[in-house]
């Protein structure tokens, strides 16, 4: 065999998946337009207990460079990270959501901020997809993302805790490993990610942004699946400020929606309103699941769907409703399931 075949990649990507086989296929198609030579690079698909497909898509994919994937029961997408993590042969490693379309400069740009440097970690821009079809939610968002990464591409930015994220990231294997990788009691959705961050930051890692090592995100959700992962996010807040105390206190502008002491402040009727509506959902276990099917019932069978301020109070709502079980320890079946990875 070619000895230049046993020489390990200078670059691995990692994507961890849970139950989205048809995004899986459209990741791994983005990344066999890779402008670098095909052995420079390996992609790793980490499945979290999926059980449908994605594993004999993968058999079944044919691409020009190496593609291995491992199945493991779920224990949510910390583990998955960390499940590939320990697979990769990789210098760089790249963690990549299984819903991105990498752009054909992406590994190159990434390996090139990299180049030098042993103690970085670098973000991906991942615009948001959308046109006319797409929700006013999505579009909200994808807005709202294209302002945060005019932010990190600022000169001299200074990376705060509500910066990051690694559904476009990379880091150098070694020094990954030598912080622990993720931490994989998070697993409900949201906040593995800004919990190694705070890792990463005290052991010296710096941060960048590369605008060139794109992934377009392909942003398609149902409301359910928005409620569900607000539920989660809220859960798992209260799960981080549990393993790191001060974040409670900070400004917003600092750490985002983990700036809990923020759900007892406010206007009077507001928190009587909010709390009045967390405490009957809490008795009454359908309201969550009866305003999510009135949302997704208005969007089917009216042509203008609902204005954007009804999505923003909604997402909010079942945040804290994720937050106020957390603090009660109650399970998560009281609300919308926390099952998306």
């Amino acid at each position: 065999m070619d000895t230049a075949v046993k020489e390990p990649p200078r670059i691995s990507v990692v994507i961890p998946t849970y139950r989205r086989r048809d995004a899986v296929r459209r990741a791994l198609t983005a990344l066999a337009t890779q402008e670098l030579p095909e052995r420079a690079y390996e992609v790793v698909v980490a499945i979290d207990g999926s059980e449908d497909g994605t594993r004999e898509l993968i058999n079944a994919f044919q691409p020009p460079y190496a593609l291995r994937s491992l199945w493991r029961p779920n224990h949510g997408r910390a583990a998955a990270c960390n499940a590939g993590l320990r697979e990769v042969r990789g210098e760089v490693i790249v963690f990549l959501d299984d819903d991105m379309e990498a752009t054909p400069g992406f590994l190159a740009a990434h390996l090139q901020a990299h180049d030098g440097k042993s103690n970085l970690g670098v973000l991906g821009p991942v615009p948001i997809a959308c046109d006319s079809t797409s929700s006013p939610y999505v579009r909200h968002t994808a807005a709202r993302w294209e302002q945060k990464m005019a932010r990190l591409a600022e000169p001299g930015h200074v990376f705060r805790l509500v910066d990051f994220y690694t559904g476009n990231f990379s880091i150098r294997r070694d020094c990954l490993a030598r912080t622990g990788g993720f931490d994989e009691s998070f697993r409900a959705y949201g906040h593995a990610d800004r919990e190694l961050f705070l890792r990463l930051r005290e052991a010296g890692v710096a941060m960048t942004f590369c605008t060139a090592a794109v992934a377009h995100h392909n942003y398609v959700r149902s409301f359910s699946a928005l409620a569900r992962d607000s539920f989660a996010r809220g859960w798992t807040a209260v799960q981080l400020v549990e393993k790191h105390p001060s974040l409670a206190e900070k400004h917003p502008s600092e750490v985002g929606d983990l700036a809990l002491r923020h759900f007892d402040t406010g206007p009077m009727a507001l928190r009587l309103v909010r709390g009045g509506l967390l405490a009957l959902s809490e008795r009454l276990p359908r309201i969550p699941d009866g305003i999510a099917a009135l949302t997704e019932g208005w969007e089917r069978l009216h042509r203008v769907p609902p204005p954007l301020f009804c999505y923003t109070r909604a997402i909010r709502y079942y945040y804290w409703l994720g937050v106020r079980a957390a603090r009660r320890k109650e399970s998560s079946a009281r609300g919308p399931s926390c099952d998306s990875c």
